[in-house]
């Protein structure tokens, strides 16, 4: 809905709207009394904040093509930079009445998770109000009219230089440089004539025409039968369906037993690992990416990380195989200071025979799950609400304790498997922008992120049920609890295999219109009037003209 509205109303207002939803639904958020009221909120940003979809058309027309690699790795660094100061800030702004002197109010003892969303939508409003006074309008006269048509005609028939208007002889000067450092960054003549056209006497010829007077937008379902629009959708929603399970599988394979293929991590630890592998996926991001991108296409570079990201997902339930289990923590979960937690667990009176005491893994057992009911017992009286405990639920273990050889293979296998995943979503999304024409790329790009948002709304449905089924049904390998990552794995071998079905001109941004066999068909409402023969040459041999 917000891409298609971006292409109707332009991408400064819906960026700005998004920006003001997204405040509203923090603050929500932040006010939640109830687990409905927290969902609630959380849906109405979902519906109110379109903007990831309507940044990524605005970025994409905001740059050169020379210049996409390295802005679209902007959007995984930050992800990265996200993943790596988000949770930090979230958790010590969380709770503040306890955790932070001179917030211990009732304000904050009632709204405990308020402040980390004030903080957010402080940020929000310095990103509204910069964005209202440098934020500029990328889709300009991007649907000529009748006028237009005619404007190109008479383009056509006039000689080379006519086109260009000697009163705008300055700033025709400005862009006419913009132009040649352009071309000179592009390489080899050959592959510039298929560039968008960026003089001014080639924009109004090589611009999409429509039908005389109608300014509506291409139907959805004409979109979807176009096979690079198509594609370049359905992969980004299968790649986001596979990285969303394994995203969501690795803490619970890493809070998992030994037997289960994890290390009983604490979250403490967990946070480690995610750090560490963002700090790898903002450097490959910033640095690797641009730099491979001005050597390799797109679809080479999607394959490849693909292809990466399989191999990181293959070998992410083996690593406790590899390391070894850590001999403290192999086997049940022992509660460290149990005698204070629950003391007639921890002793046994000296008048019972030592045949008849009860050893150390009934007592660790016995005390984890009387630990256990008694959370339980109290949680519906404590929803919401902060709790510090300086006894119960550590871990035998200390983060010092842990063998550097378990964290080397964690955070290596890890973070190579998200910086496969982090680099094949540059890649799918310039491709995607790559399949549209700037007319329609705010819809292409909201009906791509609409494959993704239902992928992440199933892929943790899925892979959460099938981990926990293949942990508790006892079958051996590849049924127990790899069977997960192997989905993953057959979805990224699908993806891989629909790009062989993927046309080379996805690597460049699109210059001609989508085609219908049949165009009478078609009502003036729905069809799209494309360019002749005669046009495409003459565009053809004008950027030629202006090259030489």
């Amino acid at each position: 809905m917000w891409g298609r509205l971006s292409d109707f109303l332009g991408r400064r207002p819906i960026l700005l709207c998004g920006i003001v939803g997204s405040m509203l639904s923090s603050m929500l958020f932040g006010f939640s009394m109830s687990f409905g009221w927290a969902v609630a909120a959380r849906l109405l940003w979902g519906f109110l904040d379109g903007n990831l979809g309507v940044s990524k058309t605005y970025l994409f027309e905001a740059t050169d093509v020379v210049y996409h690699p390295f802005t679209f790795s902007l959007v995984g660094a930050s992800s990265g930079l996200g993943r790596l100061v988000g949770p930090i800030a979230g958790g010590f702004l969380s709770c503040p009445a306890v955790r932070i002197p001179g917030f211990d109010v009732f304000f904050f003892r009632k709204f405990p998770y308020l402040l980390p969303c004030l903080v957010a939508v402080c940020l929000a409003i310095i990103n509204l109000l910069a964005s209202c006074f440098f934020l500029r309008e990328t889709q300009l006269d991007q649907v000529p009219t009748s006028t237009d048509t005619s404007e190109n005609q008479s383009l056509l028939e006039s000689d080379e230089d006519s086109g260009i208007d000697a009163q705008n002889g300055e700033e025709e000067d400005l862009e006419s440089e913009h132009w040649d450092d352009t071309i000179s960054r592009q390489g080899p003549a050959e592959d510039q004539s298929s560039l968008w056209c960026c003089r001014p006497c080639c924009k109004k010829i090589c611009r999409p025409q429509t039908r005389q007077g109608s300014n509506k937008s291409v139907p959805i379902r004409k979109l979807l039968r176009d096979r690079r629009i198509l594609l370049s959708c359905v992969l980004y929603g299968l790649l986001g369906f596979s990285a969303i399970l394994t995203n969501e599988l690795l803490p619970l394979l890493l809070v998992s037993s030994h037997k289960h293929g994890g290390y009983n991590f604490d979250t403490s630890e967990i946070s480690l690992v995610l750090t560490g592998s963002s700090i790898f996926q903002i450097l490959s991001q910033i640095v690797v990416f641009p730099n491979l991108a001005r050597k390799y296409s797109y679809k080479t570079l999607f394959r490849a990380a693909i292809f990466m990201f399989m191999i990181g997902t293959v070998c992410t339930p083996f690593m406790n195989q590899m390391t070894g289990p850590i001999p403290e923590r192999d086997g049940e979960i022992i509660i460290e200071n149990a005698t204070e937690i629950l003391p007639h667990y921890s002793a046994t009176p000296s008048n019972v025979p030592s045949s008849q005491q009860p050893g150390p893994s009934v007592l660790r057992y016995s005390a984890r799950e009387t630990a256990f009911n008694t959370i339980k017992s109290n949680n519906d009286s404590n929803i919401g609400k902060c709790r510090l405990d300086d006894k119960g639920g550590k871990t035998h273990v200390a983060i010092s304790d842990v063998p550097i050889k378990v964290w080397a293979v964690v955070v290596f296998t890890t973070a190579f498997g998200i910086v496969g995943r982090v680099s094949s979503f540059t890649a799918i999304m310039v491709m995607v922008g790559n399949s549209a024409m700037p007319y329609f790329r705010g819809t292409v790009n909201g009906i791509s992120q609409s494959f993704v948002a239902l992928a992440r709304l199933l892929g943790p449905i899925v892979g959460g049920n099938l981990f926990a089924w293949t942990t508790e049904n006892g079958l051996p390998w590849p049924l127990n609890f790899h069977l997960v990552f192997y989905l993953a794995v057959l979805i990224d071998v699908i993806i891989l295999c629909l790009t062989l079905l993927l046309p080379d001109s996805i690597n460049k941004p699109r210059v001609e219109d989508i085609r219908e066999d049949e165009d009478e068909n078609l009502t003036d409402d729905e069809s799209v009037l494309y360019s002749s023969d005669e046009n495409e040459q003459s565009c053809s041999s004008r950027r030629t003209a202006v090259i030489a």
